[in-house]
């Protein structure tokens, strides 16, 4: 116990020696402070300690720099004064700065303990030489100067509160905060010093502004204010605004035409944060321009342009390069051209490479691109999408000074887009984009709307995908064209009414679909094409079309499908097919006209049609129509139909060949003439028919022959043969007496006795003759014919007796029947002459000769009649041998109307014996009473055509 209180005792003996050591010396401090603080208060002015001097000396020269001032003094609340200040580099003999007086506040117990860090700096008339090596002109140069200084340190970080000076015609001034060096919270490497730097940043900045000083000399009242604070980081950066009321730049200066003349800038503004802590020669700079107006010398301006853009610094004798870009403005205008809302994005860091994007508002449209170029060798591929207005029409159109709304005029914007390549030269290449419109007039053509896509490739223009509309019809197909030669070609499939797009050619055009009615449906088409712009001359279209109701020259069919090959002057339908019902035509036909008279020059067809002839001729025009004219069927034709007319526009003149062939059933006429199931050949050439193989059905017979018609009108002439076998002899009659009333415009007679008991009589003629067709009385001809089969006439010898006595057969043969005819006859301008007429019968003969006269329709013949020469009864043939002497005075005469004869036997039987004394009874008439007849009427029907 003993021991450790011994060893507390040394332990506080100790303790108290080093309190009171600590204690003294203290208070030895505070009393030599107290007499420092009594000495400084007697003096208002101190030399500044020559150690102070040397700190300052040294952190300088660790920089290489020195400095020389004429004076310097500090003041009891620890300011330092140095007046005239110098600062040189250990390189250059001039000094890189001046300072007329420059105050330091030092803090005096910081002093105390060797810590010489200001706390507030004040500078006055500040000037910045950039070195001879590095300046323009090859000597000092201020560089900045008139330089006005007030900071102070707090909290570790320097307040700057002004700073202000000028860079030539450059206003500069400077706020806000930066670190000092105590925060910079680096370790110090041995023998460094925070301004270890300074020389070499110093001496890039002098190089930098007196390079872009010279340039300041276009620029009006330019300022540049910095303003110092740290980022989010806590990392120091300087906030540069550089304004200028106006500016006035060359355009050589920036290497456009000079043309232009001066550029005249207003209200410029130039932003900038810079971080203070990367070297300026390689940190991005981002710079924001704001410009109120540009105005060129050629009159082009532009208003409220920004621009924002990433800038790399470069040496002191190289510009900036862009690494990206944003630039807009509200409006730019040249030359009559204005664009509004533009703004571009562009990344021009690879310059002279460069890519970007944009957008603008052009003739009221909204418009962007997007692409990439290079200005080296002048290309560039950009993709554009906008919408092409009528405004923009317009504009286009007064650049070319060619009115567009004559080919292509549209009512609403149409939207476009585009990838375009831009070769070298700028020379325009590869080109390939949509678009889309709605109401348009291409060429005085409507459509609807419609989409399509176009491809450029030099001079070739191909635009594909083509669909489009205007009101039932529709169309998709392609358009090609050289815009070098401008020939171009359509191909284009769709139910389009080919008068609809008349617009893309001339006259010719709708001159020839005038002749079509497509007003219940559109044809379905494929078109060809092909020409070229402003020769309409040498255009050619290729149509396959397939029409549901059309009317063609107002014909109407239920289909019509046709393959069309058509040059403006020429029309060639190499297949066409017309249905009606279940009858068609189907043939081919070509046109060729004469553009300038405005007709044609010669048609050829070539047709096979069981359709209506009359109505299906009309499709020919009335050449056609005047061709098949004469024939009128009943029921329809197989018609082969091959020609040639040569029309007015033809170097020959007017000229039909046309080849017929007909085969028909049922009733026919010709001219109105009425037959039936016709066969024949009919040959057209320049108004003449020509029928040279004919067979037809005439009154139940069938007759064969050859007819020509010549002449038009009443003036046409009918040459005709024919052989008519086993023609009903009652229809014949009937026909013939119907035909001539209508050629007379009258009612045909009743039907008479006499054509009801000859109705089953055949006949037989064989004629040529020619005349008119409406007047029989001009025919000329000769012929033959023979009747069989009929009762013609009864001859009763005795009279009322022989009509008793008729149905007796021993005393029957007083009365005869004829019921066959034999005869040849002339035919010369209305009358008809039968030069060797027989009649015959069972039991007689009577032999005639006479004329027909066709105006009065009178007759007059003579006849001899042979009673019993062909007697088959035994008492017949025993009075027949009796009377046989006497039979050649049985003379009869057949005189007056037609129809109603008179016969007279000219030597009757009473005065027989008389005729053959040869003494006439005194007063008696030289004729008889006419001779008894059942059939008083006796026509010749084969005279009566």
């Amino acid at each position: 116990m003993k021991g450790l209180s011994s060893t507390w005792l040394v332990f506080r003996w100790c303790a108290s020696c080093i309190g009171h050591f600590l204690l003294w010396t203290v208070w030895l401090a505070l009393i030599a402070l107290l007499i420092l603080q009594i000495v400084i208060a007697s003096s208002h002015e101190l030399r500044v300690p020559n150690r102070l001097i040397q700190s300052f000396r040294d952190r300088l020269a660790v920089a290489g720099l020195r400095v020389d001032f004429d004076s310097a003094s500090f003041d009891t609340a620890g300011s330092v004064v140095l007046e005239n200040l110098r600062v040189f580099s250990e390189q250059f003999d001039e000094p890189l700065s001046t300072c007329k007086a420059l105050y330091v506040r030092i803090d005096p117990v910081s002093l105390l303990i060797g810590n010489v860090e200001p706390t507030e700096v004040e500078a006055q008339n500040v000037t910045l030489f950039v070195p001879p090596i590095f300046s323009p002109t090859g000597r000092a140069e201020p560089f900045l100067e008139n330089i006005d200084c007030d900071a102070r340190l707090v909290d570790r970080r320097w307040n700057i509160r002004q700073l202000t000076g000028h860079a030539g015609a450059l206003a500069v001034s400077l706020s806000g905060e930066i670190r000092g060096a105590k925060a910079q919270g680096r370790p110090a490497k041995p023998g460094a010093t925070p301004l270890g730097n300074v020389l070499r940043d110093y001496l890039q900045f002098a190089r930098q502004l007196a390079f872009w000083q010279s340039e300041l000399t276009a620029f009006e009242s330019p300022s540049l204010h910095v303003t110092l604070r740290a980022d989010e980081h806590d990392n120091p950066r300087a906030e540069l605004l550089f304004f200028a009321s106006a500016a006035r730049v060359p355009s050589e200066k920036l290497k456009l035409p000079k043309t232009l003349g001066n550029i005249e800038v207003a209200g410029l503004r130039v932003q900038s944060n810079v971080p203070i802590a990367a070297a300026p020669a390689s940190a991005p700079l981002d710079v924001r321009l704001d410009v109120d107006s540009v105005e060129l010398g050629d009159g082009s301006n532009a208003r409220h342009l920004h621009a924002r853009g990433l800038l790399r610094l470069g040496s002191a004798v190289s510009a900036p390069k862009v690494a990206s870009l944003d630039f807009s403005a509200d409006k730019i205008s040249s030359r009559g051209h204005t664009v509004t809302n533009l703004s571009i994005q562009a990344n021009p860091e690879n310059w002279p490479a460069f890519s970007g994007r944009v957008t603008a508002r052009l003739l009221d449209q909204n418009w962007s691109a997007d692409g990439y170029g290079n200005l080296k060798n002048q290309s560039a591929q950009l993709s554009l999408l906008g919408a092409v207005s009528p405004a923009m029409m317009k504009y286009a159109g007064d650049q070319l000074k060619q009115p567009l709304d004559e080919f292509v005029a549209i009512e609403t914007p149409s939207p476009v887009s585009a990838n375009l390549e831009l070769t070298p030269g700028w020379k325009l290449g590869a080109v390939d984009g949509k678009i889309g419109f709605g109401k348009v007039d291409a060429h005085r053509v409507l459509f609807d709307r419609g989409v399509a896509a176009f491809h450029l490739r030099g001079t070739r223009l191909l635009v594909d995908d083509i669909s489009v509309t205007a009101g039932p019809n529709w169309a998709r197909g392609s358009y090609e064209m050289d815009t070098g030669t401008l020939n171009y070609r359509f191909l284009l499939v769709g139910a389009l009414r080919p008068a609809h797009i008349g617009g893309f050619f001339h006259d010719w055009w709708t001159n020839f679909w005038d002749h079509f009615d497509f007003s219940a449906a559109p044809p379905v088409a494929d078109i060809d094409i092909q020409g070229k712009w402003g020769a309409p001359e040498v255009t050619k279209i290729f149509v396959q079309a397939d029409c549901d109701h059309p009317a063609i020259q107002s014909v109407k069919f239920d289909r019509v499908a046709t393959s069309f090959f058509i040059r403006p002057e020429f029309y060639d339908a190499v297949d066409l097919v017309a249905t009606r019902g279940d009858r068609k035509a189907r043939g081919t036909f070509t046109r060729s006209v004469d553009l300038d008279q405005g007709d044609f020059r010669w048609m050829t067809f070539n047709v096979r049609t069981d359709l209506d002839l009359q109505e299906s001729a009309k499709i020919f025009g009335s050449a056609g129509v005047n061709t098949v004219d004469p024939f009128r069927f009943q029921n329809y034709a197989l018609l082969d139909i091959d020609g040639r007319l040569d029309g007015p526009a033809s170097v020959k003149g007017e000229h039909e060949n046309v080849k017929v062939v007909i085969d028909s059933k049922g009733g026919f006429r010709f001219f109105d003439f009425p037959l039936s199931d016709l066969r024949c050949t009919a040959l057209i050439q320049d108004r003449v028919i020509t029928l040279p193989d004919i067979d037809v059905g005439f009154a139940g017979g069938r007759a064969t022959g050859t007819a020509q018609v010549t002449g038009e009108g009443d003036a046409r002439k009918v040459s005709f043969t024919a052989d008519l076998k086993s023609a009903s002899l009652g229809e014949s009659i009937r026909i013939l007496e119907a035909y001539g009333a209508s050629l007379r415009h009258e009612n045909p007679a009743p039907v008479s006795a006499f054509q009801q008991r000859v109705a089953t009589g055949k006949l037989d003629i064989n004629a040529a003759a020619e005349g008119l067709y409406k007047d029989m009385r001009s025919f000329v001809g000769s012929g033959s014919a023979d009747l069989r089969g009929a009762e013609l006439a009864q001859i009763n010898l005795l009279g009322s007796l022989s009509a008793a006595l008729r149905g007796n057969s021993m005393l029957g043969f007083t009365s005869w029947d004829l019921d066959t005819v034999h005869t040849r006859f002339n035919m010369l301008e209305g009358r008809i002459d039968f030069p060797d007429l027989v009649a015959t019968g069972p039991t007689a003969k009577l032999d005639a000769h006479g004329s027909y006269f066709l105006g009065p329709k009178t007759i007059n013949f003579h006849a001899k009649f042979y009673p019993f020469d062909r007697g088959k009864t035994l008492l017949a043939n025993a009075v027949d041998l009796v009377l046989t002497p006497l039979s050649a005075v049985l003379e009869l005469k057949l005189t007056g109307d037609l129809a109603d004869p008179k016969w007279f036997f000219e030597y009757g039987p009473t005065n027989l014996f008389r005729k053959i004394s040869g003494a006439p009874k005194p007063g008696a008439p030289t004729e008889e009473e006419p001779l008894e007849l059942e059939n008083k009427d006796l026509p010749p029907p084969f005279l009566r055509r």
